[in-house]
């Protein structure tokens, strides 16, 4: 029995000190969900960025909703992914080799609609397209991995562990804090970087809209304004960005 209340006492301290860690975002009333494009009907890539910028404007048009984004992948959603990037002009060279930071294609308004603070330079704008030059968000780890004190906006990187050829190159336009991805428990060492959606293709995605009530309310008036757009979209993983932090943390126990 004392080894049963013990275990009971040390868990909950466990768990008390995962719900008192910052994981960098703000998952309070922001609405999950996840959907993927049919090539029947969206064939290419410009359909489908299209049919993106439609919903996202359809979404933010519902009573109730503050913003709204589209990822390759959300914090604590299950998934992730990961690339070698090189750097280019750095300050040192990493002591422990090529990194692997986090990878994540998102619109405009993802890090406004996640309450990522930005700390230096801007996020993404529509005009990140591909009639323009390619661009790219890092996060602070990221930065102080390469560039040491020094600002990494105007710099670039080469996504593949590999420099390459100058249009392939992404400049750094941004800066943002620091995000726990997976885990409460562990913070990446290899930061994270971050594509605009204009710039890369998506058939499978992710939507987050931050809300100014309760997700009860508002998600019917969401899900009819998509379905309005595309009838036979299915929209799965639906859930709140605070569910899943919390499903995380039973997996931590």
């Amino acid at each position: 029995a004392f080894v049963l209340v013990l275990s009971a006492g040390l868990l909950l301290a466990t768990l008390r000190n995962l719900t008192a860690v910052d994981p960098g975002f703000d998952a309070e009333r922001v609405a999950v969900s996840a959907a993927a494009l049919p090539g029947s009907r969206y064939p290419d890539r410009d359909a489908r960025l299209a049919f993106v910028r439609r919903m996202l404007d359809a979404i933010v048009a519902v009573p109730g909703v503050r913003s709204a984004a589209v990822a390759s992948h959300l914090p604590f959603s299950g998934e992730s992914s990961r690339n070698a990037v090189a750097a280019g002009q750095i300050a040192h060279a990493p002591a422990d080799g090529v990194a692997l930071p986090y990878q994540t294609v998102v619109t405009p308004g993802y890090f406004e609609t996640l309450g990522i603070a930005l700390t230096e330079g801007r996020t993404f704008l529509e005009s990140d397209d591909t009639s323009s030059r390619r661009v790219a968000v890092i996060d602070e780890t990221l930065a102080r991995r390469h560039w040491g004190r020094d600002s990494p906006v105007g710099r670039r990187l080469w996504l593949g562990g590999t420099g390459g050829a100058d249009d392939e190159a992404l400049t750094i336009v941004g800066v943002v804090e620091p995000i726990r991805h997976e885990s409460l428990r562990n913070e990446s060492a290899a930061g994270a970087v971050y594509l605009p959606l204009a710039q890369a293709s998506l058939g499978f995605f992710r939507i987050a809209a931050k809300l100014d009530a309760d997700r009860s309310t508002v998600w019917p008036g969401v899900r009819g304004a998509i379905g309005a757009l595309d009838p036979g979209l299915v929209l799965f993983w639906n859930d709140t960005l605070d569910a899943s932090v919390d499903d995380t943390l039973l997996l931590q126990r």
